[in-house]
């Protein structure tokens, strides 16, 4: 009797039971799904935003390939002062639908910054930075301006691994990241890449700068190792205490073409050139310049060239961050005009 009447009760806490297991088990699948979702749209958008990271390279070298002629090389000439160095921002397609969604690249000119191969003497197969016992005003100020951009790295700092990292190499640099295999760079963390300045709402932009704005990365083997001095990173200006070219896009343009239309000699002497052509840019005459970086101003070249060019490329898709440092060298096509080929590229 007592069993009889127990029965309903022990049935609708089996039903009980069964409903609770059921509403755990819906829940652990439908977690699992939402994770998986979640880790699809994940992977498709960093899919997603290296293909844009590298369709920012691809424009750069679309932009850069250009007919050899007189007319079309002084136009290159002109849009590659006016872009070198300066951030650039392209929206995606969809950019409607996720304001967020774009392409933030960077050209550079090679030309415009330190080539460590510059330093190497191949007679005596060592790299030779001055006098030891003597101040270094130039090298100081490369370890200060690191400094600022690596705070991890101590003022004054960066020189000292930089000796220390190439003083048993006895061959110049095939890469410039080479350096990072040496102890004493990893004892601290130094930036190498930059990135995208961002407006904070009632700040200036705020600019991560990297040792690419300052160093090249993959030496030009094949000639000498020299700068050009309209070409100048934003960087090396800083260093050198040199007055900023106009980062605004039309002056900066409106700039590019008065110094295009100076006709820069083909074997120009800076010594002379400087003062009628950069100084009122830049803000110093040369013997001023000379007398504190003469380490820099020895390596000015002495004839126009085409430089290596630098492309860094972050693409932004669907909250996810992809970028890409790619150094391009020019080259003559049979058809008469001048492209660009991808040497190194960095994933960053």
């Amino acid at each position: 009797m007592n069993l009889r009447s127990n029965r309903p009760g022990f049935i609708l806490m089996f039903t009980m039971m069964i409903l609770a297991a059921g509403v755990v088990l819906v829940g652990a699948v439908a977690l699992r799904v939402h994770n998986a979702i979640k880790e699809y749209r994940f992977l498709i958008a960093r899919e997603r935003s290296k293909i844009a990271a590298l369709g920012g390279v691809e424009l750069a070298r679309t932009r850069l390939t250009h007919i050899d002629d007189k007319k079309k090389d002084e136009e290159a000439r002109v849009w590659l002062l006016a872009h070198n160095d300066i951030w650039q921002t392209i929206p995606l397609p969809d950019a409607e639908e996720n304001a967020r969604d774009r392409i933030d690249m960077r050209i550079a000119l090679e030309d415009g910054k330190i080539d460590l191969n510059a330093f190497f003497d191949p007679k005596k197969k060592v790299f030779v930075f001055g006098k030891t016992e003597e101040p270094n005003p130039f090298w100081d100020a490369v370890s200060r301006w690191v400094a600022t951009s690596s705070p991890a790295v101590g003022e004054g700092e960066f020189f000292g691994f930089l000796k220390a990292a190439l003083k048993e190499r006895k061959e110049p640099l095939i890469d410039f990241t080479e350096i990072f295999s040496a102890p004493e760079f990893n004892k601290t963390y130094v930036s190498l890449f930059p990135t995208p300045p961002r407006d904070k709402e009632g700040q200036d932009a705020i600019i991560v700068s990297g040792l690419a704005d300052l160093f090249v990365f993959a030496p030009f083997f094949d000639e000498k190792q020299c700068m050009q001095p309209p070409f100048l990173s934003n960087a090396l200006v800083n260093v050198l205490e040199l007055k900023p070219l106009p980062q605004e896009k039309d002056q900066r343009e409106q700039w590019a073409k008065e110094f295009v239309k100076k006709k820069l000699a083909q074997d120009v002497q800076w010594p002379t050139a400087w003062d009628q052509l950069l100084a009122s840019t830049y803000g110093k005459k040369y013997q001023e310049l000379t007398a504190k970086y003469s380490q820099i101003t020895s390596l000015f070249c002495s004839a126009a060239r085409e430089s290596m060019v630098s492309v860094i490329s972050y693409g932004f898709v669907g909250g996810v961050t992809q970028g890409v440092y790619a150094v391009l060298r020019p080259y003559q096509s049979k058809d008469k005009m001048t492209a660009y080929v991808v040497t190194r590229l960095y994933w960053i």
